[in-house]
């Protein structure tokens, strides 16, 4: 069929090419005959694939509908199952951030008792040298006088090895507010002028420069982790 219509539009293109500027009345019919001839091959035309295009809309329309109501069960599955693998990665990193602190203020513990040990040891050798020095009541006084030992400063110990990295997740920086008043004043002595906090602004700092962004006042810079979409 598509050749049949192949070779009349190639035969109307070979005398309609040929047509001159129409200079008589004879003419404009013979040109008016070629033009309902050329309308006819455009209705054939039509009538012959227009069906075959509908259906291939219509059939591309059901396999749209049908892909989107297959694929609505595995996507809410998939959200589900990201927001678990999200949640036990969280979990497990502020498990091993709470033991980290917990090592710190088991330290810093550690180090008071040792030094009031060591400042009740050197008064009691003090007490001792006095007595044996005949001076009885400095050594009461020492021995009644209160240990007094400076609070002791710890360093936090160095972080736990980190979690293996989980394949199909990434570090997100983020950030919160703490102190409106002390992000503004740092905001106008950084950009004059500018008088409404540019969240969008401070959020690609914090994504792209977290160092520079810690130093920011007013602000509580951290990261999670959160599942790629792409593995």
């Amino acid at each position: 069929m598509s050749t049949a219509i192949e070779t009349k539009t190639t035969d109307l293109a070979t005398i309609v090419d040929k047509i001159q500027p129409i200079t008589a009345g004879t003419e404009f019919d013979m040109a008016g005959e070629r033009l309902n001839e050329v309308i006819a091959l455009k209705d054939e035309i039509d009538g012959t694939f227009k069906p075959i295009t509908s259906a291939a809309f219509a059939a591309h329309k059901e396999a749209k509908k049908q892909h989107n109501k297959h694929l609505a069960e595995p996507l809410r599955l998939e959200g589900i199952l990201r927001a678990l693998r999200g949640n036990w990665v969280r979990e497990r990193e502020a498990l091993a951030e709470a033991n980290r602190r917990r090592i710190a203020e088991e330290a810093r513990v550690k180090a008071e008792e040792e030094a009031k040990k060591k400042a009740e040891d050197e008064a009691l050798d003090l007490a001792e040298a006095l007595m044996e020095a005949g001076e009885e009541q400095q050594a009461e006084e020492v021995l009644e006088e209160p240990v007094k030992v400076a609070p002791v400063v710890t360093f936090d110990p160095p972080p736990l090895p980190r979690i293996p990295e989980q394949k199909g997740f990434k570090d997100k920086w983020e950030y919160t507010i703490t102190d409106e008043s002390a992000l503004m004043t740092w905001l106008w002595n950084s950009y004059r002028g500018l008088l409404l906090v540019d969240e969008s602004g401070i959020r690609k700092m914090v994504e792209h420069d977290k160092e520079d962004a810690r130093r920011i006042p007013g602000i509580n810079v951290t990261c999670r982790k959160v599942e790629s979409v792409r593995r």
